[in-house]
């Protein structure tokens, strides 16, 4: 007599039989090269992306000064933090970009005019790099770059009360789609309730 134990392990191993019917087979990797970039302080949430030759990498520093391989002074201690690397993982340029309070990086694109486009959310004020005046607690935050990583425009988007996330995709026609959680009513940008999305071109 089958024990429970041995029913259940037959009955997965039908649904895998059934389901996954395709071998699965197991490949050599190799490292080929890996590098470490920071300051004594915390960076988190690294994105990648590839530009022409180059590679950048963007995340959040929790350090506000110089230090390690940061060698732009940020607006505040949680700011965007951004590396343009050669192909061997050498430091191009690195920018840090924010205002007086907390930010952070949650998408990273190429526009089709070859600039660098990020989005996030901000916890700041009309300050440093952020233009425009806050909506609420926290707001959807846009920014565009040129290839040596100074800023040409930025914008949020936000209602009275908090927005988080604040991802990106961009369509083919150029235009840009942001979203991200929401917990505020309708007020500022936001027209409607529930989870805010906004197109911009």
């Amino acid at each position: 007599m089958k024990t429970k134990s041995q029913y259940i392990l037959n009955i997965v191993s039908l649904v895998l039989t059934l389901f996954f019917p395709y071998k699965i087979f197991s490949q050599n990797f190799s490292l080929i090269s890996d590098k470490t970039f920071g300051t004594i302080g915390s960076e988190k949430e690294p994105l990648i992306l590839k530009y022409n030759n180059n590679i950048i990498v963007a995340g959040t520093s929790g350090y506000i000064g110089i230090n390690g391989d940061k060698t732009d002074i940020g607006c505040a201690s949680s700011d965007v933090w951004m590396l343009m690397l050669d192909q061997n993982m050498n430091i191009i340029w690195n920018k840090t970009i924010g205002g007086l309070d907390q930010d952070e990086i949650h998408g990273l694109v190429v526009d089709l005019n070859n600039s660098i486009v990020f989005s996030g959310e901000t916890r700041s004020d009309s300050s440093c790099e952020i233009s425009t005046l806050t909506r609420g607690f926290s707001d959807f935050w846009h920014c565009m770059l040129d290839s040596n990583g100074n800023k040409i425009l930025d914008s949020r988007y936000g209602s009275s009360s908090l927005e988080t996330g604040g991802k990106l995709i961009r369509s083919s026609n150029g235009d840009y789609l942001i979203f991200g959680g929401s917990n505020g009513g309708i007020s500022g940008d936001k027209t409607t309730l529930g989870m805010v999305i906004k197109i911009f071109g």
